[in-house]
C-alpha cells in the first residue's frame, strides 16, 4: 500500500504493490455478485443457482479473485464489527464452511475438559483487558449470523494450536494443547535504504482463505476510555482473514504505524494468557513505537505463545523508523511477554520467516 506520507513507504502484499482506493468507493468483487445470485436468501423467485456450502469453493474460476474489496465504516466496536460480519458474510461462512471437519472438531475439543478449561481461561483474561475488542468480535458474529464461540475458537485455535498455519490438510489436530505442530506462515521483508524503502510482506496461511479475506478501513469512536490502554478512538486500515478480528496480517493507522504479523513457533504455549490475535489487534490503536512495546509486553498477564512484528514508523519530521519484534510466550508465574527489539537502520535490511533471528 502506498501511504500518503511525506516519505512514502511502499507496502507489499504477496509481491503486487497495492495502492489504497479513492475514499470514496467501495469495490465489490465479481464473486460476491456470484454469492448473491446464488444464495438461499436471494429474494428473487426466479432460480439463479444452487447453493452449497460443501461444494461453494469448488469452482476453479472463483479460486483466486484478482478483486480485493474494502469496508469503509465507522462507529463502536460492536458497530463496526457488526459492520465487517454483515458485510463479509458470504466469505466468512464460505470459510468455515472449508474447513468444515477441522472447525467442528475444533468446537468438540474447546467445550469439554482441558480445552473448556483454556477457552473459560483466555476469554476471561480477554474480557478484563481487552473487553472493547471482545465486543467487536461479537459484532462480527452477530452481523455474520454464526454464534460468538464459533469464531472466538479460531481466534484461540491460531495460538494454541496454530490452526490457521497447520502443514497438514486433514482433520487431525493436536491432542495437547499445550505443545504446538510442525507449521508454515508468513514472510516480510524491510528495505532501510536511501531513496529505497520498503515493507513486504506475504501471506501464507490456509489455502481456504483465498478469496476470504479483505481489507477493513475504520473509524472507532467511544464515549468513554476502553479496556487496559484507555482507548476512546482509532482509525486504522488493515487485511483481515475471514471471521478473524483487524490485525492478525497487517495493517496500518492514522498515526503513522504500519506493520506486519509472522508468527513464531515456541516449544510451549499457555492458557489463560494474552493470544496473539488480540494483541496485534491492540497494535492497530499504538500511537507511537512505546506503544508498540507496551503492548507487546503486556504487562501482568503476558502473551500465550510467540510471533514477530516487522514495524516501520512514520515519523511527524518525515523520518521512518524500522524495527523488528520479537515477541516470546510469557510462562506459569511469568507475568509479561519477552521482548527483542531489533532496529533497522538506514543503509540496512531485514528477512524475517518464521524463526526466531
Amino acid at each position: 500500500m502506498v501511504l500518503p506520507f511525506r516519505r512514502q513507504l511502499s507496502f507489499f502484499w504477496s509481491g503486487k504493490l497495492v495502492t489504497p482506493p479513492n475514499e470514496a468507493w467501495v469495490s465489490i468483487s465479481v464473486d460476491r455478485c456470484k454469492e448473491v445470485l446464488s444464495s438461499p436468501h436471494n429474494t428473487d423467485s426466479t432460480p439463479k443457482g444452487s447453493w452449497n456450502s460443501d461444494t461453494a469453493m469448488t469452482d476453479a474460476s472463483i479460486q483466486r479473485r484478482n478483486a480485493l474489496p474494502i469496508l469503509y465504516t465507522s462507529g463502536t466496536y460492536y458497530e463496526v464489527g457488526h459492520d465487517v460480519g454483515r458485510t463479509f458474510r458470504s466469505r466468512i461462512t464460505d470459510f468455515l464452511a472449508s474447513i468444515k471437519n477441522r472447525h467442528t472438531g475444533l468446537l468438540t475439543k474447546y467445550s469439554t475438559g482441558e480445552g473448556k478449561i483454556s477457552y473459560d481461561t483466555t476469554l476471561a483474561t480477554l474480557q478484563e483487558n481487552f473487553p472493547h475488542y471482545v465486543r467487536e468480535l461479537q459484532g462480527i458474529a452477530d452481523g455474520a449470523l454464526v454464534p460468538f464461540y464459533h469464531l472466538m475458537v479460531l481466534h484461540i485455535a491460531s495460538t494454541y494450536e496454530r490452526f490457521i498455519f497447520q502443514a497438514k490438510t486433514d482433520d487431525s489436530s493436536n491432542d495437547d494443547p499445550g505443545k504446538v505442530t510442525s507449521f508454515f506462515g508468513c514472510s516480510s521483508v524491510i528495505v532501510n535504504m536511501e531513496g529505497e524503502i520498503l515493507l513486504g510482506h506475504t501471506e501464507d496461511a490456509l489455502k481456504e482463505l483465498t478469496s476470504n479475506i479483505y481489507l477493513v478501513s475504520a473509524h472507532i469512536m467511544e464515549e468513554t476510555p476502553q479496556g487496559r490502554w484507555q482507548t476512546k478512538e482509532e482509525h486504522f486500515t488493515a487485511l483481515c482473514y475471514a471471521g478473524y478480528l483487524p490485525g492478525f496480517c497487517m495493517g496500518y493507522n492514522r498515526h503513522g504505524l504500519v506493520f506486519s504479523v509472522n508468527a513464531i513457533t515456541p516449544l510451549r504455549v499457555f492458557s489463560g494468557k494474552t493470544i496473539c490475535c488480540l494483541l496485534c489487534r491492540a497494535l492497530l490503536a499504538a500511537e507511537s513505537l512505546e506503544d508498540v512495546h507496551n503492548i507487546l509486553r503486556d504487562e501482568g498477564v503476558g502473551v500465550a505463545d510467540g510471533m514477530a512484528i516487522n514495524a516501520a514508523f512514520l515519523n511527524p519530521n518525515g523520518d521512518i523508523s524500522f524495527q523488528n519484534l520479537e515477541v516470546g510466550a510469557a510462562g506459569h508465574g511469568e507475568r509479561a511477554s519477552q521482548l527483542s527489539v531489533l532496529p533497522v537502520n538506514t543503509g540496512n535490511h531485514l528477512l524475517h520467516t518464521n524463526r526466531t533471528v
